[in-house]
């Protein structure tokens, strides 16, 4: 799920795409490459923010897997995981400048993203 496309400053960081996918959806590239090294993998791509009005329409899944640089949509998925019933896993990871984080959240079965950090940073603070 990515609004975005390919540009040629995401190269340095984003593994899945590459020169040839300038201006492409960054979601159909991933797809692309995925699909490359595996074909069996079904991948289905969106081509949208993730925001609090539409996540709950993709938290049905048997996981959910959340490397989203904007710190709206990583709010959006852990104010809507408490109210998820299916007590699916999350998967996180992020990256900023040359410091990342890896994580798997369980609902209701331990801390959660937002208990980690419960205020969200001053504008501008994060590039998104």
């Amino acid at each position: 799920m990515d609004a975005d496309v390919v540009d040629l400053s995401n190269l340095q960081r984003q593994i899945l795409h590459s020169t040839d996918r300038i201006g492409v959806s960054k979601a159909e590239s991933a797809k692309q490459t995925i699909n490359a090294l595996n074909p069996d993998v079904q991948v289905r791509i969106y081509n949208e923010r993730l925001t609090v009005d539409n996540v709950m329409s993709y938290l049905s899944g048997s996981m959910t897997s959340s490397s989203t640089v904007a710190i709206t949509s990583r709010r959006a998925i852990w104010s809507t995981m408490p109210l998820s019933s299916s007590g699916k896993p999350v998967v996180h990871g992020s990256i900023f400048q040359f410091e990342g984080q890896a994580s798997v959240f369980k609902p209701h079965a331990g801390p959660c993203y937002r208990c980690l950090f419960p205020t969200p940073p001053p504008p501008g603070m994060v590039p998104s």
